[in-house]
């Protein structure tokens, strides 16, 4: 049991693991699910961000709207397991919170077997890990219900759905009740063993169950079919990840309008090409307030999170894009857009810092798989 500054016994701290595909809206969910714990529980709550690259947009709102954070980037929590550990024992330092909610990369598959077993075995009486949560966009799901969506997507969207031991069907609000029948149905084809929730992260509506999962539930282990590595490497390696920041400054800055012409320029570029989105995400903040933007489809709306005035003179912009694309071409739409955007508006930038590249093949540092105590 861990001890709390005075040494007195402090009880274990629940970890509640939250995955699903690129632009599934785990982060708002996080968010919500943090606000209800320490509103209606009245519990610290810590949040860690994770990531192939660096400058991350997910980790900046979770600090703008006052979580306790840290991030595990440059592979995913199964790759840099120690990293993710770090991490963990990072936010007990800094706010001892009594629940640690945790997302990883939005491509990363067969997280029981490589986060959750390990962190039963080894760390038993230190956390308490709740059920293991993936959150899937319904319009992802009838995509591979349907066939119609890239074979790499629907390959990583099928197995984290097999994976899990919670489905929450994100987004309710955007399709029709029968819809969100015919979804459940055919999650529980792929998987029978897991419980169903139907979750409008943005709406609040089924946050009150999760919420309750983590404060209540426990990770059970189990089986599931097993993924193939060399197929998984690959349907990652399909994804570019482009990451940048960088300082932008004009004499007047709708914000809202800039970067909402922005990403619908990317979008238009990326379909141009060919391209998929999985998610394009912006974060704008100066001394007056943030702005998070997000658009997952090219067909889809820009979502919006944050205070900022709409009129603006400087600010710091960051830019995380997952597209199906080569890197090389991610950078090019990218970059293309953000000039055209800077030329329209009259907006000068600097200090721009950018990654662009796609996943490694992944390398989880243990991988225990149920009924196999050997399998590391």
């Amino acid at each position: 049991m861990n001890k709390t500054e005075t040494g007195t016994p402090h009880p274990p701290v629940r970890i509640g693991l939250i995955g699903g595909f690129l632009g599934a809206g785990k982060t708002t969910a996080i968010l919500a699910i943090g606000e209800k714990i320490v509103s209606e529980y009245t519990k610290n709550v810590a949040v860690i961000t994770n990531d192939q690259g660096e400058v991350l947009v997910d980790t900046k709102i979770v600090r703008d709207l006052g979580f306790s954070s840290a991030e595990v980037v440059g592979g995913c929590f199964c790759c840099r397991f120690p990293d993710f550990i770090t991490a963990v024992n990072e936010v007990l330092t800094k706010g001892n919170p009594d629940i640690i909610l945790a997302e990883p990369v939005g491509s990363c598959a067969d997280l029981p077997a490589t986060v959750c077993e390990p962190l039963k075995r080894y760390y038993r009486g230190k956390f308490i890990l709740a059920p293991f949560i993936v959150l899937v966009d319904p319009y992802r799901v009838q995509a591979l219900l349907k066939g119609e969506d890239n074979e790499s997507i629907n390959f990583l969207l099928f197995h984290q759905i097999q994976e899990a031991e919670i489905v929450g069907i994100n987004k309710i609000d955007i399709i029709s009740s029968g819809e969100i029948e015919k979804i459940e149905q055919f999650l529980r084809s792929i998987n029978e063993r897991a419980r169903i929730y139907r979750v409008s992260a943005k709406e609040g509506t089924g946050i009150d169950e999760l919420v309750n999962l983590i404060m209540e539930g426990e990770y059970k282990s189990y089986s599931y079919p097993q993924i193939d590595y060399t197929t998984y490497a690959t349907a990652e390696a399909e994804l570019g990840w482009f990451n940048s920041s960088c300082v932008i400054t004009a004499q007047k800055l709708d914000i809202e309008r800039v970067i909402r012409d922005f990403l619908t320029a990317t979008s238009t570029k990326v379909k141009e090409k060919g391209g998929e989105i999985a998610h394009l995400k912006v974060h704008f903040e100066n001394e007056e307030g943030f702005l998070k933007a997000s658009l997952v489809s090219p067909d889809g709306d820009v979502s919006f999170t944050g205070t900022t005035p709409k009129s603006a003179h400087c600010g710091n912009l960051s830019i995380n894009a997952r597209i199906r694309l080569p890197p090389s071409a991610v950078a090019q739409c990218v970059g293309e857009a953000f000039e055209e955007i800077k030329n329209r508006y009259r907006i000068e930038s600097a200090q721009w810092n950018e990654q662009c590249f796609s996943p490694p093949p992944p390398e989880p540092y243990h991988r225990i798989l149920v009924g196999d105590v050997s399998t590391e």
